[in-house]
């Protein structure tokens, strides 16, 4: 097994301890912890380089400029040795040293299916972490019953387990460079390939929780990659946000929406910015965006 860790501006080497323990439980033998830092800042570069010992089944690496997500995974993919790949995000924690026995037990009942274990939010946080941690734990912290029943839309590529040579042929968009969606859209190539996501109750801690003010600027980030997504590369994707967009252009009513929203929309970022924001204002402050991005895609 090859466990690949794209990093960047995090100390990753808490998180390679915590898998080595977990591969040393099993045991298992054949098995790599690649890093690759995506151009980092410079104390993370150094911290993670004196922290991360190689020896012969731990690897560092660096790109030498900033690539993306998308880029960063192909590549850990083609300096995978084995066949069995298993992607976790850097700001992950393992919450149980059976991780990797548990992927091991999955992949034997479900060979052919890419493996997505979750993601779990942790305790309540303070108040500028509170809405990300309060969408993580509405939109993504799911068991995987639910997760299965929607099962491309309910992927998340921050951990999970698949054949190298579905990563080879089907890769991540390099094209993507921008934060948003690269997983979403992978998904979408999969569910057209026929290839089966199976969802397993084997959670990883996601313990990179950013502050209202930057975590609404990544939404809007994330919400242009998807209307870029839609225009430009004609990728529909099927997310309710879509499809709810899509039905307010057909009814003509993208523009009242836009001005309702406007009336409200100081209040609704306080709200948000607050320390109980509403996940229901979250939805409504997406919509505005994706038809914002969506008018100024049509004047470009």
């Amino acid at each position: 097994m090859s466990i690949l860790l794209p990093v960047y501006q995090r100390s990753v080497h808490p998180l390679v301890e915590e898998l080595t323990q977990s591969c040393n439980q099993i045991p298992i033998e054949d098995y790599e912890i690649i890093c690759l830092d995506d151009f980092s800042d410079k104390e993370f570069k150094i911290g993670n380089k004196e922290n991360i010992v190689s020896d012969g089944r731990i690897f560092y690496y660096e790109n030498e400029s900033n690539l993306g997500r998308s880029v960063t995974r192909n590549k850990l993919a083609a300096l995978a040795q084995y066949e069995t790949l298993l992607y976790l995000d850097c700001d992950s924690r393992l919450l149980d040293l059976r991780f990797i026995s548990n992927y091991i037990h999955a992949k034997a009942q479900y060979p052919d299916r890419v493996i997505y274990g979750g993601t779990s939010y942790g305790n309540e946080p303070s108040k500028s972490y509170y809405l990300h941690w309060l969408n993580g734990i509405k939109s993504e912290a799911l068991d995987e019953s639910e997760r299965n029943k929607d099962e491309y839309l309910s992927f998340h590529s921050n951990n999970f387990l698949c054949d190298r040579e579905i990563i080879l042929k089907i890769p991540f968009d390099p094209q993507l460079i921008a934060y948003g969606h690269e997983d979403t859209l992978w998904a979408n190539q999969l569910k057209k390939a026929n290839i089966r996501i199976q969802h397993i109750p084997n959670p990883v801690r996601h313990d990179g929780l950013e502050n209202s003010e930057i975590f609404l600027s990544k939404t809007r980030e994330s919400v242009k990659q998807l209307v870029m997504l839609n225009s430009v590369k004609k990728q529909f994707l099927g997310s309710k946000l879509e499809t709810i967009g899509s039905r307010l252009k057909l009814l003509r009513m993208n523009k009242v929406y836009l001005w309702f929203f406007g009336c409200f929309e100081r209040k609704i970022n306080d709200r948000l910015l607050n320390k109980r924001p509403s996940i229901y204002l979250f939805k409504l402050y997406k919509l505005a965006w994706f038809i914002r991005f969506e008018n100024r895609e049509k004047m470009n």
